[in-house]
């Protein structure tokens, strides 16, 4: 795993728009209001972060699902890393191929470092690159990966399209 300055990561994962960016750190608070435009974020719940996130959410009201703030509930007793790998699948089922006709290929998180255990976890996922920063991690699906989510992706919403269409069809015959 390689380390690098955590604006240059966040920076370069922003450009993808198939990033999630999931915030752990409890006194990450004003700092969403630059890492969030355009794309989802997930953030622990404090004190600190919830008045940033509100605000944001006042502002935003009519942004698109797939980009928009979620809060989570940790436990602020818990390492933040077993609240990642708690989070981790409710993430992942939010953001893959069955619930957008583009599914996430980069997780940037804040706030958590990289442990064995949350990169076992995230590579049962699919990921397979991973970047340290100074506040977390950059986890990135192989291309391989990639390519295999994007073929399903693209068939679910043509199966989608089809079965639209049937049921208009069906509609019209009525």
């Amino acid at each position: 795993m390689t380390t690098q300055p955590a604006r240059h990561a966040l920076a370069d994962a922003a450009e993808s728009s198939s990033t999630v960016l999931v915030i752990m750190d409890p006194q990450y608070g004003e700092k969403l209001r630059d890492v969030w435009p355009g794309r989802p974020v997930w953030i622990v719940q404090s004190p600190v972060n919830m008045p940033v996130v509100r605000a944001l959410w006042a502002r935003a009201r009519e942004t698109d699902p797939q980009t928009c703030i979620t809060g989570m509930t940790c436990d602020p007793e818990e390492d933040p890393e077993r609240s990642l790998m708690d989070w981790l699948g409710v993430v992942d089922c939010h953001h893959d191929i069955a619930s957008t006709p583009a599914p996430y290929t980069c997780l940037t998180v804040a706030g958590a470092t990289l442990t064995k255990n949350v990169q076992a976890a995230l590579e049962v996922l699919g990921f397979a690159e991973f970047v340290g920063t100074a506040d977390g991690f950059v986890a990135r699906r192989s291309e391989e990966e990639e390519a295999q989510r994007g073929l399903t992706s693209a068939a679910l919403g043509s199966l989608a399209d089809k079965s639209r269409k049937s049921l208009g069809a069906a509609m019209d015959v009525r």
